[in-house]
């Protein structure tokens, strides 16, 4: 019969096992979501059923993916790859819509600082000759 070692004495001083298995969800979509600057710039209306549109589009997506709810605080990375070459102010592309979408697609309870304990973390990525977003979640 195999018997599980014991790590014992000065050696299990000397050890350290770590878990690094936290678990994650990527999923990529093909789309990006317009900076703050363009969103300012909308109607109430428009800007209204563009974030309806946004949420939709991320949901279907995401619910296809058949990604579990995280029950623990999660860390949201974004990549954003853009078909042109231009200057982007990072500050201009905070996240919002797409953490509201993933709450709306019940992959993450809420997206309040108890959840989410720091802002997404986003790249952004020009000249790649397409427009879209890739999504990391990952518990924290």
């Amino acid at each position: 019969m195999y018997k599980k070692p014991v790590i014992s004495g000065a050696l299990a001083k000397k050890v350290t096992i770590t878990d690094n298995s936290k678990r994650a969800a990527v999923a990529q979509f093909p789309f990006t979501y317009p900076s703050w600057n363009e969103i300012q710039a909308m109607h109430w209306a428009a800007r209204k059923k563009a974030h309806d549109k946004f949420q939709k589009d991320v949901g279907v997506i995401l619910n296809s993916l058949h990604i579990q709810p995280f029950t623990k605080p999660v860390k949201i990375m974004i990549d954003l790859y853009f078909k042109k070459k231009r200057t982007r102010d990072i500050d201009n592309y905070g996240g919002k819509w797409i953490l509201d979408a993933i709450r709306m697609a019940g992959i993450i309870l809420d997206d309040s600082t108890k959840w989410v304990p720091a802002g997404p973390d986003v790249l952004i990525i020009d000249d790649e000759g397409v427009d879209q977003t890739m999504l990391k979640i990952e518990e924290a």
